[in-house]
Parts: structure tokens; C-alpha cells; sequence
């Protein structure tokens, strides 16, 4: 697979104190219960592509699974931020202690500067790629046909998601998340500026946000056949929903 992408540069913080904890913990923790309840259901998912890991967090709960650990054959995760990257790749250094523990707390030396590598997990029955790709360039770097399964924690954050989405081989498998929270007041004025080009910042919101279930199932009608959706805690009033799907490509 070749990948043309530079993670972006960004600050340096723990992004273990903000994305493995609380509301995203509940989520991350679903998230990779769903992932276990595909496979036992025979879901083939022996190849998966992660984009917007947010440094993996979610990645090593679902690859401590039992039902993963043995299904999942190669397992690639990718960002566009530098800093969520060098997590990941730290994290999969780790290697089995981080997979046996992962409530552990990950702190990231500010001297590592990974952004990519290719770990061996499970025995070395499982590979784990960490690669910099930009999601609204995938198709222009990424063999989509080469996965049986695209995952996401932060669909919300891509513009572009039909277009995403009708780039995905048919049947494939999709797994994501999606808030009821966050979408920007200026969103009308904003979008049009974020359509094309590669990752910017002033870009990276919560374009999609959905109040239930339902809400949920008609935007994607016609693209995604909608298997479960799961309503997560966040905090407050605010929730998450994590949703397993397949690539339907009928008509």
C-alpha cells in the first residue's frame, strides 16, 4: 500500500489524559465491544484501515479482545496529526503490556518523534501498521480493496462523508462514531472554504451531529446498511453513538 501524506504538526500534550478517560473511555469501550460482536458473528475482519485514531487508544482495547486477536490479521492506524501519531507509535512499542493494560496511563517522552511504524502484536500474529494519511486524500493513497473493514472514532470530523463513503469498496464493513454535540455555528460559512484540499485546522469540526438513532439510519440511506447504533454517555447531556454498518452499493 502507498501512502503520499505529512502528518501535521501540533502541540505535544497527553492526549491519554483527554482521550482515554471519561466520556471517550465509555465510548472507546463500546467501540470495541462492537468490534468483538462482529467477529464472533463471522463479520470477516482480517484487514481493517482506522482513520482519525486519535492515538490509538480504542485500537489496543479492541485488539485485547479475545474475538480480534483472533481474526485480525493486519490492522493499519492512521491520523493526520503528528502528535496523535507519535502516541500510537509509542503505544504499539509498548507491545503487550500497553495491549494487557490499557488503563495504565500512556506519557509519551516529548523527545519521541515517531510518526509511523509496523509493530508485530499476538505472537506476531497480528500486524499493526501506524502510517500519517490524510482521510479527505484516501482514495488517491490508499488500496481501499485491500480491507475488509474501515473503522473511525471521529466520523463526525469529515466534510466530505458521502463522498468517503461511495469510495469505499461494496460490502465492505464500517464501523464509527458520531456525536450529538459540537457542530459549529458557522458552519453554513465554514464548509465551503474546508470542501477541497488537504487537512487544515480551522477545518477539523464536528460537521456531523445527530440527536438519535434515527437520525442517524436516514442520513446514510442508501450508503450504509445499518446493523446496531449504540447510545454512549459522554458528559452532561451529551452522547455518543457508535454504529456498525456495511458498504451497500444496491441501485
Amino acid at each position: 500500500m502507498s501512502v503520499e501524506a505529512v502528518a501535521v504538526a501540533d502541540a505535544r500534550r497527553d492526549l491519554w489524559q483527554f482521550y482515554a478517560t471519561g466520556g471517550f473511555l465509555r465510548r472507546n469501550e463500546v467501540f470495541a465491544q462492537e468490534l468483538a460482536t462482529l467477529a464472533s458473528e463471522g463479520v470477516p475482519l482480517r484487514r481493517v484501515f482506522e482513520f482519525a485514531a486519535d492515538g490509538s487508544f480504542m485500537t489496543v482495547r479492541a485488539l485485547n479482545r479475545p474475538e480480534l486477536r483472533s481474526t485480525v490479521a493486519h490492522w493499519v492506524s492512521t491520523d493526520v496529526s503528528a502528535n496523535a501519531l507519535r502516541h500510537s507509535t509509542w503505544l504499539f512499542r509498548c507491545g503487550g503490556p500497553c495491549l494487557q493494560h490499557p488503563d495504565r496511563p500512556i506519557l509519551v517522552p516529548p523527545t519521541w518523534t515517531e510518526t509511523r511504524g509496523t509493530y508485530m502484536l499476538h505472537a506476531n500474529r497480528t500486524r499493526v501498521d501506524v502510517q500519517p494519511v490524510d482521510v479527505n486524500r484516501l482514495v488517491q493513497g490508499v488500496d481501499v480493496h485491500a480491507f475488509d473493514a474501515f473503522v473511525t472514532i471521529s466520523f463526525e470530523h469529515i466534510l466530505n462523508d458521502a463522498s468517503f463513503l461511495r469510495a469505499l469498496p461494496c460490502g465492505a464493513w464500517f464501523v464509527f462514531s458520531v456525536p450529538n454535540f459540537g457542530r459549529p455555528v458557522n458552519a453554513a460559512e465554514l464548509a465551503p472554504r474546508c470542501r477541497a484540499g488537504p487537512y487544515r485546522s480551522e477545518c477539523d469540526k464536528h460537521w456531523h451531529t445527530f440527536d438519535n438513532e434515527t437520525q442517524i439510519r436516514d442520513h446514510y440511506r442508501g450508503l450504509l446498511r445499518v446493523r446496531r447504533v449504540h447510545t454512549v454517555p459522554h458528559i452532561g447531556g451529551w452522547n455518543k453513538f457508535v454504529v456498525s454498518s456495511q458498504r451497500t452499493c444496491a441501485g
